[in-house]
This record gives C-alpha cells, sequence and structure tokens, in this order.
C-alpha cells in the first residue's frame, strides 16, 4: 500500500514537472518569437528608409557615433530604458551628439540598431524594468 502510495506521489511531481516545463518552454518560445518579429520590423523600416530616403526615428543625443563603431553603455534612466523596450531588439534610433561650445544638438548623426539589451526585472522603473546594459552599433 506504501509502495502505491510512493508511486502514485511519484507520478504526479513527474506530471507536475512535465506541465512545469512545457509552460517555461511555450514562454521561452513566445519571447523568442517576439525578438525576432521585432528585429524583423526594424529590418522592414531600415529597408524602407533605405530606399524612400524619409523616415521617422527618434533622436538620442547621447555620444558622438561613427558609422560602424560599436557602444556599449550602461543606463538605470527610467525614460531611456521606456524608449529601449518600445524600440525593441533591432529597434532604430539616431545618435547625435552635443557641441559644447555652440550649447546646441549636432544636426549630424548615425542611424544605431539596438543589439543587446539586459534587463534587470528587479529594478524598478515604469513597468518593473530597467534595461542595465545596451549595445549599439
Amino acid at each position: 500500500d506504501s509502495d502505491a502510495s510512493i508511486m502514485a506521489e511519484l507520478s504526479r511531481r513527474i506530471s507536475d514537472l512535465s506541465e512545469s516545463e512545457r509552460q517555461t518552454s511555450e514562454t521561452f518560445e513566445q519571447g523568442l518569437q517576439r525578438r525576432v518579429a521585432s528585429v524583423a520590423k526594424s529590418d522592414q523600416l531600415e529597408a524602407q528608409a533605405r530606399t524612400s530616403g524619409i523616415t521617422n526615428l527618434p533622436a538620442i543625443a547621447f555620444d558622438q557615433l561613427l558609422p560602424r563603431q560599436r557602444l556599449a553603455g550602461r543606463t538605470t534612466d527610467p525614460t531611456f530604458g521606456k524608449l529601449l523596450r518600445d524600440l525593441g531588439l533591432g529597434g532604430l534610433f539616431v545618435m547625435v551628439s552635443i557641441d559644447a561650445r555652440a550649447r546646441k544638438v549636432r544636426r549630424c548623426g548615425v542611424v544605431a540598431r539596438i543589439e543587446y539589451v539586459d534587463v534587470d526585472n528587479a529594478a524598478t522603473g515604469p513597468g518593473g524594468e530597467a534595461p542595465t546594459a545596451v549595445d549599439f552599433r
């Protein structure tokens, strides 16, 4: 009788574990699908901008960035974090710099693509998340 109850408990635990792994796998797969869709959307926007020569992208006055240059940074700014989450992996924006002598934003910049975002879920931001590391190119 005790062997039967042990086997039943073991069977239940295996079943619970299988269900948990299935849910985790589905959540992981959905996250990957969202990332792929985000990158595909960015690719379409970039192709459209190249063919038409006109597009609307957010501009960020951060640092001077040259074509093909890579820039890694860290931020806990909630507004910048929201922008990064809204743009998503592969998102595009214009990176410009500030002319310190003229105290103005420079008119020339480069189109930057978000390649990597590390999100700290424990941080408190508008959505409960704050990017802690970002790579642009």
